[in-house]
């Protein structure tokens, strides 16, 4: 018996060998921490189209550690037909392995958006050696150039800065997560449609520009910073610390909690979009406000921001595309839901937006 037990147990150990990966040995490899994919533009091949058959310029970021605790920033390049040849053409170059086990941030250029990134993101998410944690980004200018920047007054590595700063306008702002994990959800998902974050290089700094929309994995259109804020109130609960201006009022509104809860009417085809707001005054002129006039400037704040945010869904409806996942949200309360027939019905969609805020001074 134990030595039948002992034959099983070496003929385990021998099938497990052929699953252990890799080891990296740190002294022995680069780690990049960033990634940068540009058209190359010496190649015009369907310039202006899909996108389809260019080649792209890859460019990765590098941190390089001195002895004075400084960081330096180290780019390496290569062109390639896609990510993995562009990355062995990388690799010809180097004295060491460049690793991508600790990538964060992916930063593409809006040309390389606008032709489509279905065959990066299905490269990325099949890839084992990424995390799902990995930041997706766009940039409207060149995207190696958000790496080639300097930023003060950070010694990070670039690609930490600028998971660093995402990461805190998403806390900040109540933003939804935005990842390759959540992109590949709201892509494949029935009903819905993904976004990433805008960064551009300003000055010695990274700033986040808005949201990028995506329908069918490809762009086509931006949310500013202020649309920004009401996607964010439609899309989840929020809780944050930033301050709204509303000029109208001569105020703004801080410490702001939201919830919001969706209604679907079927017999009219209609959503109904319901925002509790709750939010201290400041930045007012006027000192303290009776009850009555709390009233009244909530019901004023009410209009206002219904306003805001039916303009935004407006928006949303003429680029067809659904980051809310409002078809999602109807799927689940509807048994014959179809997609094709949600894709026609959508950019018609009757919905309404209604705010109930509680504002304190």
């Amino acid at each position: 018996m134990k030595v039948r037990i002992g034959v099983v147990s070496l003929m385990i150990c021998a099938m497990l060998t052929g699953c252990i990966v890799k080891t990296e040995v740190i002294e022995d490899i680069y780690i990049a921490l960033a990634v940068a994919v540009d058209f190359d533009d010496s190649d015009h091949r369907n310039a202006g189209g899909s996108g389809s058959g260019r080649a792209i310029q890859v460019a990765v970021s590098v941190p390089e550690y001195k002895a004075n605790r400084s960081v330096d920033n180290v780019i390496y390049k290569g062109k390639g037909n896609n990510l993995k040849d562009a990355q062995n053409k990388i690799n010809y170059k180097s004295d060491q392995y460049l690793s991508i086990r600790k990538l964060g941030a992916f930063i593409m250029s809006e040309d390389v958006l606008r032709s489509g990134i279905k065959e990066y993101v299905e490269a990325l998410s099949q890839d084992p050696m990424l995390s799902g944690r990995l930041i997706l980004a766009m940039t409207e200018g060149k995207a190696a150039d958000v790496l080639k920047s300097e930023y003060h007054p950070t010694n990070q590595p670039i690609g930490r800065y600028i998971c660093s700063v995402v990461e805190n306008n998403i806390h900040t702002f109540g933003l939804p997560l935005m990842n390759l994990h959540q992109f590949v959800y709201e892509w494949k998902g029935a009903g819905m449609d993904p976004v990433m974050p805008i960064i551009n290089k300003s000055e010695h700094m990274a700033e986040i520009a808005g949201i990028a929309l995506m329908k069918d994995a490809a762009y086509v259109g931006k949310l500013s910073t202020d649309e920004m804020i009401a996607y964010s109130w439609m899309k989840k609960n929020t809780s944050s610390s930033y301050n709204i201006w509303l000029p109208e009022q001569k105020l703004s509104i801080q410490n702001l909690k939201t919830r919001v809860r969706y209604q679907y009417k079927r017999e009219d085809n209609r959503i109904h979009i319901r925002i509790h707001l709750d939010g201290d005054v400041a930045d007012s002129a006027q000192g303290k406000f009776s009850e009555t006039e709390i009233d009244q400037l909530s019901a004023s704040v009410n209009r206002q921001l219904e306003k805001r945010c039916e303009a935004l869904i407006d928006k949303l409806q003429r680029l067809n595309t659904d980051p809310l996942g409002i078809g999602n949200f109807v799927r689940s309360r509807s048994r014959d839901w179809n997609e094709e027939s949600w894709k026609r019905i959508y950019p018609k969609l009757n919905m309404h937006v209604v705010v109930v805020s509680k504002l304190r001074r």
